[in-house]
């Protein structure tokens, strides 16, 4: 889940079973707007400043349609976020 304003706003991610031992998932992060672009948007989150050892992590995230948003973790991982 990710909300928004003008300067940044926040992040939270949401376990899978198999994931439930990730002390880095399933947190609510401070996100910081880095770049603006026409069709995109990159955005800093600050994962170390809750759970120190955990990475914060650069994500840009591209406006596929008025409710849609996709990008690409660091690691590799996909992601899709829907307005709802």
């Amino acid at each position: 889940m990710i909300s928004l304003s003008p300067d940044g706003g926040s992040w939270q991610t949401f376990t899978r079973i198999f994931e439930k031992d990730n002390p880095c998932l399933g947190r609510k992060y401070r996100i910081q707007i880095v770049e603006r672009m026409d069709i995109a948007v990159a955005v800093k989150v600050f994962a170390s400043e809750v759970v120190p050892g955990c990475e914060d992590h650069t994500i840009t995230l591209i406006k596929i349609d008025a409710n849609t948003l996709e990008g690409q973790l660091g690691s590799g991982g996909a992601i899709r976020l829907t307005r709802k």
